[in-house]
């Protein structure tokens, strides 16, 4: 239904702050790239949040990690994507052929950063650091 040049996929029960889609909009532009993720602070509150792997598995990845690794990869295997937010164009969007073309996944967020990475074009993770 989106009719827009830009797509941002986030989850429902995540706060942004106003001021993250025209920063990662900037992002996007002048990294040039396809696809920006965060990776933000998150406040988990019950144990099952805590315990969901899930939320947790992109902060694993890149903890003690270099983004350079994730950042423009051509490897498929370190393309990531947080689910909590996924800034993308529609051209690029449309060429992976949507989610539909990941549906079936689990972490469809990451599977999503994957397919990016298999049709050449470039992802972007963002990490938010306080100021």
């Amino acid at each position: 239904m989106a009719r827009g040049d830009l797509l941002l996929f986030t989850d429902a029960d995540t706060w942004h702050h106003p001021e993250l889609l025209p920063r990662t909009v900037t992002v996007l532009t002048a990294e040039r790239v396809h696809l920006v993720s965060v990776v933000a602070r998150q406040e988990m509150v019950s144990f099952w949040e805590a315990a969901g792997t899930t939320a947790r598995a992109p902060r694993t990845r890149v903890a003690g990690g270099d983004l350079r690794r994730v950042n423009r990869t051509r490897i498929t295997w370190d393309a990531i994507a947080s689910g909590a937010y996924v800034l993308t164009t529609r051209r690029a969007y449309d060429a992976v052929g949507t989610h539909e073309a990941v549906k079936g996944a689990i972490a469809e967020d990451v599977a999503l950063a994957q397919a990016y990475v298999r049709h050449h074009l470039d992802i972007f993770l963002h990490t938010l650091r306080s100021s």
